[in-house]
């Protein structure tokens, strides 16, 4: 069922289209290492958060999204706005608590 819920999530709610800019926060869990994955096949600029570096090296090197970064950096702020570009689709997977999310000014 996750993968389901997973693959409606982004086709029927978000619309992920290729090309789209799509950011997945707890990327290095099972459901955010899923809507990752799908997301890179349906051709999607795919930005992971996670919180810890070992989990964005494998974010990267091994599930192979575009940018991995880690919400617990001090400068995570700028690493977000300069990776993410225009955001298209944020899947909120409820890990990524931010009091002001990153946002361009």
């Amino acid at each position: 069922m996750l993968t389901a819920h997973s693959i409606q999530g982004l086709i029927e709610i978000a619309e992920l289209k290729p090309g789209d800019t799509l950011v997945v926060s707890g990327a290095a869990g099972a459901t955010g290492s899923v809507v990752c994955g799908i997301g890179k096949l349906m051709g999607a600029k795919v930005i992971a958060i996670a919180g810890a570096d070992d989990k964005c090296r494998w974010l990267e090197d091994d599930l192979g999204v575009d940018k991995a970064l880690n919400y617990k950096s001090p400068d995570f702020k700028k690493e977000f706005i300069e990776a993410v570009g225009y955001l298209d689709v944020y899947f909120d997977n409820g890990a990524l608590k931010m009091s002001s999310p990153p946002a361009r000014h």
